[in-house]
């Protein structure tokens, strides 16, 4: 129906205009029943439409005509599809408001250059003996990871096999590592990771804790508020807003850092009781892992133990991008005399990126994705941790102190083991490795198929503590610790505007700034996922395009007939063109051996006029209107050719009751016995009255 609407409103259009020409300057043949054919496709490939094109019109009108006709056949073979597209709901994703935000401190007190001890609050309750229970220090993540250690298998050689690793599978495939919170008002995470083996280093990514804890509380104000709307006559522009409780998913984005880390260690060495030098890798700061160097440390030469041990230490710019270094020590052989050591640098940054979380609750960190040369190897391609020159800031280096790495961890009170040690023990990395036959750094360093690679069970589980341990940066001040325990939330909630509800449904700001002290704003913008109207796709925006285009013609029209302040349903039918043919006097010229069919594309162009006509025979009452072609208007006079186009002219009618081609019984005297006088024309013996002239101006009522 929509459809067929179209092409009536745009068949009005076409009939002013063919009407307007065929009583003014005239329109070719080929034209005259185009507002009966502009619909059909065919039309513009006819004789017809190509004909009209080679009349003798002016260019402007023929253009005009010809770009009305083409306009009107596009609209009209494609409106249905047009129609369709954009009526029939699609299962899209729709911008469904957000609000800004507010973290108390400066970009580099949120994300530091240098961690250290002092980077925590004055009074930090992580520097209690009860630090493990609370998500918002440093060692937060512990539970959940010392958790996830047991759980997970030694990774054993497989796909990390060979030069040039092809899949990414199994143990190598990329990995996620849920971290649940033991703090009310502290929201969970969700750590990413990439294995070495596919990837040319291990790597490990974490949102940052502070942004997603705003991001549930907003979206929790966010339901409460959706569900609460009414619908309301006189608020039209949020009228959508009514329907958003009816979505089938949402996703929370919000642009921040986020914590990127990476960690490569090197074989097991032997190193004996009197050795203080070691290799640790080296990492360069836009590339994988490069080689290693040797490290000379005092802290080699500590007592003997029969249990894994594990030491943070500073690593010099040698080490080019490591923020700290790890030595890790098996359980000494059982003389005392050597034992197998591992180095380890780490490397973090804080990487400008995306925070997202869907409808279950699955945290998502992303970063852009950054494009490496091409001639390097597919593992530059599949890990994470892809930093590139062009934008240092945007891979902002940190420097992890000692004093933090403590805070990171403790000890626990009944093993006396630290946290990293418990998580060590707990995946069970050295099991096995003096039951061999082989010594322990022989085991260790073990390459075979189907063998344990101690080493990256080694760097994924350093990488994901540190990087978990960054995560929780600057959550502690965001708390309003002065409450009961259960009742802690966000401490720059309660600035919520007055108009927040309206706010954070149009993507506005329901929250204030802090009123003092330096902050650092952030946006969340939440997507919503149901049956919508939206255009996304090119053929969205074609399908706007056409109906448009139809708006502004008709539109167009309608302002054109009230400043003209007349209209006419004169030949809009068959019908009523076939009584105007009918009712004309014959071509005796223009049309003469056309009876059997047109096949001259000449015969379309010549131009067709209807004129008002002088009866002269005694049945005929009132003048009336003839269809002729220009041609046939055509009265030579002397040396004066008259033709028939002016408004005003009027034409005789043939006094005869039949029409012959003979030129004997052409209406139209010959030029031999018509003359002109000064004030009429004179045609025969016949005087034309200008009083019996009927002007076309007089159709339109």
């Amino acid at each position: 129906m929509h459809e067929l609407l179209i092409i009536a409103s745009l068949a009005a259009v076409v009939f002013t205009h063919i009407r307007d020409r065929i009583l003014s300057a005239g329109v070719p043949f080929g034209f005259l029943c185009s507002g009966f054919m502009f619909s059909q496709v065919s039309y513009f490939w006819s004789p017809e439409f190509w004909g009209g094109l080679t009349s003798r019109m002016s260019r402007r009108s023929k253009f005009l005509t010809a770009s009305l006709l083409a306009v009107a056949g596009a609209i009209a073979a494609t409106a249905g599809p047009a129609a369709a597209v954009l009526l029939v709901p699609q299962i899209q994703d729709w911008d469904a408001g957000g609000s800004e935000f507010y973290l108390q401190g400066g970009s580099e007190d949120l994300f530091p250059r240098v961690m250290n001890s002092s980077s925590l609050p004055h009074g930090s309750r992580c520097f209690g003996p009860d630090r493990l229970k609370y998500a918002f220090c440093p060692s937060g993540g512990f539970t959940g990871l010392s958790g996830y250690a047991a759980q997970l298998s030694t990774i054993k050689n497989g796909g990390n096999m060979g030069s040039l690793p092809t899949m990414m599978v199994d143990q190598f495939r990329h990995r996620t590592i849920f971290i649940p919170s033991i703090t009310p008002g502290v929201t969970a995470s969700t750590l990413q990771g990439s294995i070495r083996g596919v990837a040319c280093q291990i790597s490990v990514i974490a949102p940052f804790i502070p942004v997603v804890t705003y991001q549930y509380r907003l979206m929790d104000e966010w339901l409460r508020v959706v569900a609460d709307i009414r619908w309301n006559p006189a608020k039209v522009l949020e009228h959508s807003t009514v329907h958003y409780r009816y979505h089938y998913s949402n996703v929370l984005v919000t642009p921040t850092r986020i914590v990127a880390v990476r960690t490569a260690c090197s074989g097991a060495q032997n190193i004996s009781v009197t050795a203080t030098e070691m290799r640790f890798p080296i990492m360069p700061q836009n590339e994988c892992r490069g080689g290693e160097r040797v490290l000379s440390t005092p802290l080699l030469t500590q007592p003997p133990s029969n249990m894994s041990r594990i030491t943070w230490l500073p690593l010099p710019l040698e080490f080019d991008s490591a923020s700290t270094g790890v030595i890790f020590e098996t359980p000494w052989v059982g003389n005392g005399s050597s034992r197998a050591v591992v180095g380890c640098s780490v490397d973090a940054r804080w990487v400008e990126g995306t925070v997202s979380r869907d409808t279950v609750g699955k945290i998502k960190t992303s970063m852009p994705p950054g494009r490496w040369e091409p001639h390097l190897s597919p593992g530059y391609w599949v890990t994470l941790f892809r930093p590139t020159p062009d934008a240092p800031d945007a891979w902002r280096h940190v420097n992890i102190s000692t004093s933090w790495l403590d805070l990171l961890t403790p000890r626990l009170p009944d093993t006396n083991r630290t946290t990293l040690e418990n998580i060590i023990d707990r995946s069970d990395i050295i099991g096995g490795i003096f039951n061999s036959t082989r010594d322990a750094t022989s085991e260790w360093n073990f390459q075979q198929q189907g063998a344990a690679n101690r080493t990256i069970s080694l760097e994924w589980h350093i990488a994901a503590l540190v990087a978990d341990g960054l995560s929780r940066h600057g959550m502690e001040r965001e708390l309003d610790l002065a409450k009961n325990k259960n009742d802690w939330n966000l401490v720059g909630y309660h600035r919520r505007r007055r108009d927040y509800r309206e706010q954070i449904v149009r993507g506005g700001q329901a929250v204030d700034p802090p009123p003092s002290g330096e902050y650092t704003s952030f946006f969340l913008s939440i997507t919503i996922n149901g049956l919508c109207y939206k255009a996304q796709s090119v053929t969205d925006y074609l399908a706007i395009a056409i109906l448009s285009t139809h708006i502004l013609i008709a539109i167009g029209h309608s302002i054109y007939l009230f400043w003209r302040r007349k209209s006419s349903a004169a030949w809009d039918s068959t019908a009523e063109m076939l009584a105007l043919a009918h009712n004309s006097q014959p071509s005796d010229q223009a049309l003469r051996n056309t009876s059997a069919g047109i096949h001259c594309l000449k015969t379309y162009g010549k131009i067709a006029v209807v004129r008002a006509s002088d009866p002269t025979n005694s049945c005929a009452d009132a003048p009336r209107l003839q269809l002729v072609l220009e041609e046939d208007l055509a009265i030579t006079i002397g040396e004066e050719v008259l033709k028939g186009g002016a408004k005003a002219s009027t034409l005789p009618l043939d006094d005869s009751s039949s029409t012959s081609n003979d030129a004997g019984n052409n209406p139209l005297p010959p030029a031999s016995v018509a003359h002109k006088t000064s004030e009429n024309i004179e045609v025969g013996v016949r005087r034309r009255r200008p009083s019996s002239i009927v002007k076309p101006d007089q159709l339109y009522r």
